[in-house]
């Protein structure tokens, strides 16, 4: 009885650290997502920014 529910506790054990384990790699990917996202849009503005830089004095 007492190997059965040591069995038993491994499995959940695993099963649990298995759970955490996608959950901590969803909360990464959805960070890296946002991070991306934000990096993405400051490198818009800053490209914008530096034409307006480039190119502004030429157009007036």
């Amino acid at each position: 009885g007492c190997r059965e529910r040591r069995k038993i506790i491994d499995t959940i054990r695993k099963k649990g650290n298995f759970e955490f384990n996608i959950k901590k790699q969803i909360r990464r990917a959805k960070f890296y997502s946002i991070m991306w996202k934000l990096q993405g849009f400051l490198f818009k503005i800053d490209t914008e920014t530096s034409f307006q830089k480039m190119y502004g004095s030429v157009r007036t």
